[in-house]
């Protein structure tokens, strides 16, 4: 009969829109999990080399300020200049060393004063001719050697905790995650109402 035939019309195009709503639904959750795995890794590439950059630029200002007061043997000059580094957005230490490796200013660890560096991160930092930089699992380690007239009379270490990069990552990675989320359920929603318009 007729009807029986409209039935069985819109059974079939019922099952071709479920069929389509469901290879769209699985293409949609596989983008977007390839576009949070792509913008991960670019986002913590970015964040790590801001974060490199900044440590670059202020071990390298600390050395040059370092000079005369390392060299006039002032250690409230080098503890004044070293605190202020420290002070810096995610810095979570400054090392102030001198040509042995001996620790010349520890911030607030005042019992290292004296004492060889004897971290992992210590031996590349001694034997630094210029800026020179070390990632861990948790930090970013940059050294430079500290010179006058030429001489290397000591260096410098500014280590970075790398929860900022992390930090960072996650919270750029949840706002991502909540947009292309509303843009699937709406994707979602015109297809559904598309589906409603043609039965």
């Amino acid at each position: 009969s007729l009807l029986g035939q409209l039935v069985s019309i819109l059974l079939v195009l019922l099952l071709v829109l479920l069929g389509v709503f469901f290879i769209f639904e699985r293409n949609e959750k596989a983008n977007h999990e390839r576009m949070i795995a792509l913008s991960s890794e670019a986002i913590r590439s970015l964040a790590r080399d801001d974060l490199l950059s900044r440590g670059q630029r202020l071990a390298t200002q600390l050395a040059a300020s370092l000079a005369q007061p390392m060299l006039d043997v002032d250690p409230a000059r080098v503890a004044a200049a070293a605190r202020a580094t420290s002070q810096q957005p995610d810095v979570q230490y400054v090392i102030v060393f001198d040509r042995e490796g001996r620790i010349v200013d520890a911030g607030d660890d005042t019992g290292q004063v004296g004492k060889p560096m004897v971290d992992s991160l210590a031996d590349v930092a001694l034997q630094a001719a210029s800026l020179k930089w070390q990632w861990s699992d948790e930090l970013l380690d940059v050294s430079m050697p500290v010179r006058s007239a030429g001489a290397r009379i000591g260096g410098v270490r500014v280590g970075y905790d790398l929860a900022a990069v992390h930090g960072f990552r996650e919270a750029a990675l949840v706002d991502l995650n909540a947009r292309l989320s509303e843009l699937g359920r709406r994707n979602l929603l015109w297809i559904g109402l598309l589906a409603g318009g043609l039965l």
